[in-house]
């Protein structure tokens, strides 16, 4: 078996597809909880004048609210900011390495409720030592380090080459543009991608109009958009019936309409 002809990268979405976030959710607001007081207790070393309902009023509260607001802002509430309003109150301010810290206080009991979906190791093992490179696009309203800190906690993080999340990079899915960065980020041709989710919305959609092709998780769901799919599974180990396919001789093609030129300010490591 060889990878499909042309084919190097796949994209791969998070949540639904390789891990499980809402899989126990008679344990959440108990996590929540517990997260809270963790929060709590970091940033008393910095401010020991804090009380938990000042917390709870000042930082946690329009933070949810914030939260909620997500789909319809399509763009991710900014943590950093929304902790640093709230911690002005005391006079004092938290670095990005701090405000990274003090969520990972908060999201450690949450991470003890994610599932891994069954075969995506091996699946993503296969990929990768049939020399395709693996990256994940998603949206999250967290710190990319915590979500990597997911994947590796659940291990999947040594078959990962990167990471693509909406909260570091400011715009969130069904954005063309986030899919767009992740292909000049690979440095590779759209037509040389493939995006495997459980969207058709956030996932297929968008990667289809960058000129991806598609692999779409999902069961019994219609194809009410009449997105192009490369194919339907409903399990991930079926995407290597078409990721490994027999070694067959192809036409080269260049799409440059769909290349997507690198550009000065997304050089830097993101």
């Amino acid at each position: 078996m060889e990878k499909l002809c042309g084919k190097r990268v796949v994209f791969f979405d998070m949540g639904n597809t390789l891990l499980y976030f809402h899989e126990h959710p008679e344990y959440e607001e108990q996590m929540e909880e517990m997260g809270i007081e963790n929060l709590h207790q970091y940033l008393l070393e910095f401010f020991p004048e804090m009380s938990l309902e000042e917390l709870v009023e000042g930082f946690i509260k329009p933070w949810y609210s914030a939260m909620e607001q997500r789909p319809k802002n399509k763009m991710e509430p900014m943590i950093d900011e929304l902790l640093n309003t709230f911690v002005s109150k005391y006079d004092g301010y938290l670095g990005y390495p701090a405000c990274i810290n003090a969520m990972r206080a908060y999201y450690q009991p949450m991470m003890s409720l994610i599932e891994v979906e069954k075969e995506a190791y091996d699946v993503l093992k296969t990929l990768k030592d049939h020399e395709y490179q693996i990256a994940v696009i998603a949206n999250t309203p967290y710190f990319a380090d915590l979500m990597q800190e997911c994947f590796e906690f659940m291990g999947l993080g040594d078959c990962i080459d990167k990471y693509f999340f909406s909260y570091d990079l400011g715009v969130r899915k069904p954005s063309q543009e986030i899919f767009e960065y992740a292909l000049r980020r690979m440095g590779v041709f759209a037509n040389e991608a493939i995006m495997v989710g459980d969207s058709l919305y956030h996932d297929m959609a968008p990667a289809h109009l960058v000129g991806m092709d598609c692999i779409w998780l999902t069961k019994d769901e219609d194809n009410y958009l009449e997105v192009p799919l490369l194919k339907k599974c409903e399990k991930i180990e079926e995407i290597l019936s078409v990721l490994l396919a027999e070694e067959e001789e192809d036409e080269e093609e260049e799409d440059e309409d769909y290349f997507v030129e690198p550009d000065d300010f997304m050089d830097e490591e993101w």
